[in-house]
């Protein structure tokens, strides 16, 4: 598991994968997404806030995932939510069985 330990030292934290959370805006929901996709055993909640999307072909170990990812939160502006993308990305997630 990757270790906080400045953050940990600043700031009451329970350090463990199960009260990890990571999330971001824009270019930040990117990161979140490629940052918490790849180390699973740290992050527990994720939020991607107009930042692409949590899609079905990016989780490569779909147990896993589930097992793991306690809460995934991808919300979309208004525009961006009418699209065709967005759309497909939410059935293909809910087809997966993630809500």
């Amino acid at each position: 598991m990757t270790s906080f330990p400045t953050f940990d030292a600043h700031f009451r934290t329970i350090a463990d994968q199960p009260h990890r959370a990571m999330a971001g805006l824009s270019m930040g929901g990117m990161q979140t997404r490629a940052i918490t996709l790849a180390h699973l055993d740290t992050f527990s909640h994720i939020g991607v806030f107009s930042g692409g999307s949590i899609a079905s072909p990016t989780i490569t170990d779909m147990p896993a995932f589930k097992k793991k990812a306690k809460l995934v939160f991808v919300s979309y502006g208004s525009k961006e939510s009418g699209s065709v993308a967005a759309k497909a990305n939410v059935e293909a997630l809910k087809q997966a069985c993630i809500k």
